[in-house]
């Protein structure tokens, strides 16, 4: 385990009312041999990673990271595409400005970027944020804007119309510190569209002690519910506009291969990059879609606007 303070504490309330949650190992990526701890806040009721691997980020992130790739699988890579689309056109929908301006948190490539300008030409411009080089070209190479650095260290003269914060927040220590530079970066009228984990989901009770996938074992550090994160929204003055649950299918489909060490010859680390991991996501992702009407799934979209 990394070296850190004795007694855990919670990155958003700061208390030490906590118990332990769950231990975990990365059995997504296999970048180590670790276990690591995840304890939930009874006081505001999130989940954390403690202590936290701050000094392993360039072993946690390796070069395969899904995010700094092109290489997912046809059919998920064209799934995620059209959802994507179909989701960004009932965004676009509240902007009325001509000339729109889009920054993407953690945007890797600037898949997501891309298919948002290929809904709405108005974006005009479009910026991507993220710690990886390998990015940096193949993002460029697609007409995208891209700065090498964290949030925090990120200056620009003007504002956005929208900010993607898609499976980020979840990734960073201290959340509060993202989301109010990313308030200020935004626009009068502008929104934030996040997407994070929800730790109280079927799937996370299922696989609660057997590596689940929502964990994202060492690298998702603070993981929140729908409740938890609607208070800390407020805290930041920022107003949740709408909260919806969508489907969780890779969470699934890696829980499930994470935990099917018999079955090598269907299993490739990246565990996204095995052969079964498209079809457990079409099995899981029609059934999360089904069972979101009557109960919580393990990914939240959230819309955030300037409290007024």
């Amino acid at each position: 385990m990394m070296s850190g303070s004795a007694e855990p504490c919670c990155p958003i309330c700061f208390k030490k009312n906590t118990s332990l949650w769950a231990v975990a190992k990365d059995v997504e990526y296999s970048t180590g041999d670790l276990v690591y701890r995840y304890f939930n806040c009874l006081d505001c009721d999130v989940l954390f990673i403690f202590p936290v691997p701050y000094d392993l980020l360039k072993n946690i992130y390796p070069n395969e990271y899904y995010s700094y790739n092109k290489g997912q699988s046809l059919f998920i890579g064209a799934v995620k595409s059209f959802c994507d689309k179909v989701f960004f056109r009932s965004i676009c929908k509240g902007f009325e400005n001509k000339n729109l301006k889009a920054l993407d948190v953690g945007g890797g490539v600037g898949a997501e970027l891309t298919a948002l300008r290929s809904v709405d030409k108005r974006f005009t411009f479009t910026q991507i944020i993220d710690l990886n080089e390998n990015a940096k070209l193949i993002a460029e190479n697609a007409g995208h804007n891209y700065f090498c650095g964290k949030l925090e260290d990120f200056t620009v003269s003007h504002k956005f119309d929208l900010i993607l914060m898609l499976n980020l927040i979840e990734h960073v220590w201290n959340p509060a510190v993202i989301l109010q530079k990313a308030r200020d970066l935004l626009a009068e009228n502008g929104i934030i569209l996040l997407k994070t984990p929800n730790f109280r989901s079927l799937d996370s009770f299922l696989f609660k002690n057997k590596n689940w996938a929502g964990y994202h074992c060492p690298r998702h550090w603070v993981i929140f519910n729908d409740k938890s994160f609607y208070a800390f929204a407020n805290q930041n003055q920022l107003n949740v506009k709408n909260l919806s649950f969508t489907q969780g299918a890779p969470f699934w489909a890696a829980s499930i291969l994470g935990n099917m060490p018999f079955c090598r010859h269907f299993i490739k680390k990246p565990l996204y990059q095995s052969k079964a991991f498209p079809f457990l996501c079409l099995f899981f992702g029609g059934l999360d879609t089904l069972r979101k009407v009557f109960s919580k799934t393990s990914q939240m979209f959230i819309i955030l606007n300037k409290s007024s």
